[in-house]
């Protein structure tokens, strides 16, 4: 009588098998209020409001992105975000370059930032984990003016450093589902150990369909809220028919705060 001997039976079966690649991908429409904004220069004792001082809009609507792939606990993100905020001409002499007639000013926050998950929890497809993320950009404000008429034009600029980041995220979503459809809720936090200041977080909850051979796709909406500070040196730079001075220098301080609304389309597979 032949015997069967367990995991002999096929001898070009692989010892070691590794976890299927898994995918997400998200487009996510968000309606952004700025909440607060300022530009402080303590050897001067001035403050200008982003609002008040340099009449920047108090929302605006963006388009983010993500693309993120997961092979076991571990997973790689790209994130897209734009966050710009502009204040229109002739607001108020657009300090701090006093004596102008036409101003502008405009804060940006946009670009690409890359992340890691770690699911430190798993079970069905929710997760619970450590991040750190990178962002492969800088925060930005950029002031500037028409001072005495066309042929003088100051303009100065501050920016922070890329911020390097450590959070957590919380993935849920029930096995069971009623007419096709089952609930899902996800929460991401993170706050900066080296870089600009960033605080950042978001929860959203919504419902997807049932897994197929194709994958699964979800409709959410949810809140996020982010708040940025940093520090520069910086100066005026003059230009005046077409030669370049440089002013002196001082220390600027940006605190800014932003939240919003938004609604996403998510994809998994």
């Amino acid at each position: 009588m032949a015997q069967v001997f367990p995991g002999l039976a096929n001898p070009f079966s692989p010892v070691f098998s590794f976890p299927p690649l898994q995918g997400e991908a998200k487009a996510s429409l968000i309606w952004v209020q700025l909440l607060k904004g300022k530009e402080t220069i303590p050897a001067a004792f001035q403050t200008f409001q982003f609002r008040d001082d340099w009449g920047m809009e108090r929302s605006a609507t963006f388009l983010d992105a993500m693309v993120r792939l997961q092979v076991g606990p571990f997973s790689a993100r790209l994130n897209y975000g734009m966050r710009y905020f502009k204040g229109g001409e002739g607001s108020a002499a657009a300090p701090p370059l006093p004596g102008g007639t036409v101003g502008q000013a405009a804060f940006d926050y946009t670009g690409l930032r890359i992340g890691g998950d770690f699911d430190v929890f798993r079970w069905s497809c929710s997760r619970i984990g450590i991040d750190m993320d990178y962002d492969l950009y800088r925060p930005t404000l950029n002031v500037s003016g028409i001072i005495t008429g066309p042929s003088v034009w100051r303009t100065t600029e501050v920016s922070g450093p890329s911020a390097l980041t450590l959070g957590f995220h919380v993935v849920l979503c029930p096995t069971y589902n009623a007419y096709g459809f089952s609930p899902i809720a996800e929460g991401r936090a993170r706050w900066s150990i080296a870089g600009t200041n960033v605080t950042d977080w978001e929860i959203a909850g919504g419902v997807k369909t049932v897994e197929t051979v194709l994958g699964v796709v979800a409709l959410r909406s949810g809140y996020r809220s982010t708040t940025i500070q940093f520090k520069d040196w910086t100066t005026v730079l003059t230009v005046t028919n077409g030669q370049i001075t440089v002013g002196t220098p001082w220390r600027a301080e940006v605190d800014v705060a932003m939240g919003g609304w938004f609604g996403e389309l998510v994809y998994y597979y």
